[in-house]
Formats: C-alpha cells, sequence, structure tokens
C-alpha cells in the first residue's frame, strides 16, 4: 500500500541578476499576472531594495538580487504556477540569468514505525556507520543523476526522515530538476526559461512524483 501523501510544494528557483523592488504585488496585478483581489489581500513581509517577500492567496514570492523563487503549495495552482513564471519572464526578456529548477518537495507519511526504519536500513546501511558510531541512524541523503533530455543540468533528490506532532513516520522527498541555460546567446536566456516551462513542465511533474514514489518504498520487504 503506498505511503499517505500529506503535502506537495511545487516552486520555480531562477538564479541570475534581479531587481527585487519591482517585484510587488501590484505589479503582478498590473500585468495580469495575478487578480487584483489578490494583489490587495497579498501577506508583504518584506520589500526593499534587495529582497522582496511576500504570499497572496495561492502563491509565495521571494526574490533577491541572486535569486527568484515563486512556489504554491496548493495543488489546483501548480499549472497556474507555470503560467505565472511563463507571463513573468515573457516580461523580462532581458534579465540575465543563469540556472533554472522545477522543485517538488513531498511530504509522506508511513504506515509503520517498521516501514520507517527499514527505508533508512536501506538507504543508509547501518553496517559500516556502526563500527565508528553508536545507534547511528540516517538524517539525510542527497543523490543526482543525469537528465535525459537535451537540457544541461541534473536531477537531484534528497531525503530525510520526520518525525513531529503532524507527521509520526514522515519521510520528505525534494526533487530539483535542474536546468543550465544554455551559454550562447546569453541576452536571451528568458526565451528558454519560458521554452522549458511550456515544454518540459508536465514531464518534470510526473517525473518528480514518480521518483518521490519509489523512493518511500525502497524499505519495504527489507
Amino acid at each position: 500500500m503506498q505511503p499517505l501523501l500529506v503535502n506537495q510544494e511545487v516552486s520555480i528557483v531562477v538564479r541570475g541578476d534581479f531587481t527585487p523592488a519591482i517585484f510587488q504585488p501590484f505589479w503582478f496585478a498590473s500585468n495580469n499576472l495575478i487578480k487584483e483581489a489578490e494583489a490587495e489581500a497579498a501577506q508583504v513581509k518584506i520589500l526593499t531594495p534587495t529582497v522582496t517577500d511576500f504570499s497572496a492567496e495561492w502563491l509565495s514570492l521571494n526574490v533577491v538580487t541572486n535569486r527568484f523563487q515563486i512556489k504554491t503549495e496548493q495543488e489546483p495552482y501548480f499549472e497556474p504556477l507555470r503560467d505565472l513564471g511563463i507571463g513573468l519572464f515573457t516580461l523580462l526578456p532581458d534579465t540575465p540569468l543563469r540556472v533554472m529548477g522545477i522543485n517538488s518537495n513531498f511530504v509522506y507519511n508511513l504506515h509503520s514505525e517498521d516501514d520507517w526504519h527499514s527505508l533508512g536500513h536501506r538507504l543508509t546501511p547501518k553496517e559500516a556507520w556502526n563500527q565508528i558510531l553508536d545507534s547511528s541512524g540516517m538524517r539525510a541523503v542527497i543523490i543526482q543523476g543525469e537528465r535525459s533530455d537535451d537540457y544541461d543540468g541534473y536531477i537531484q533528490v534528497s531525503v530525510q526522515p520526520i518525525h513531529n506532532e503532524e507527521v509520526e513516520f514522515g519521510v520528505f522527498v525534494a526533487v530539483n530538476d535542474h536546468f543550465v541555460l544554455a551559454e550562447e546567446n546569453r541576452s536571451d536566456k528568458a526565451q528558454e526559461v519560458i521554452e522549458i516551462l511550456s515544454q518540459s513542465w508536465t514531464n518534470s511533474m510526473e517525473r518528480g512524483l514518480e521518483i518521490a514514489k519509489k523512493a518511500v518504498r525502497f524499505g519495504e520487504g527489507q
């Protein structure tokens, strides 16, 4: 039986050169990227020349001078998040950009403590560690693989155990679908971001979910 998916967060992260102060809620609304009502209700945490951070009804944004991030935890807005990214970089075609990530974070709750420990033992066998540590236990695993498409970059997966009041036998899985933007046409990086979001989004979402589903079941039968 598949472990219970408790939460999923999707984000678009782009590294480049940004002017954080322009990314205000009403700038998004005036360019038809979000609704005016969403802009009016937005909660602005900080707005300075070096950092902008706000959350709207379904959207969280954080921009500093070298990093742009938008994210949502609401599944009906995963596609609108992509559309927002496409619309935004269409408006900012000359922004110098370097790399982009389509990232999916998952929280699962396993069915038992035995399943929880079995997953940790499978991902990080304790035989070697127990020779140098007492009562060793997994805290995080990060693994990286090559892309299977024509883009430069990689797929990076991290797995961490979670144990709290809300998730008793929890596992956090982060899938970073990392794209290195092409060296040529340096002034046209925004267009490449738009193309990736338009053409690779669905595959990225499906791949991330499939990776997470398989990762949390590695301990079964151990």
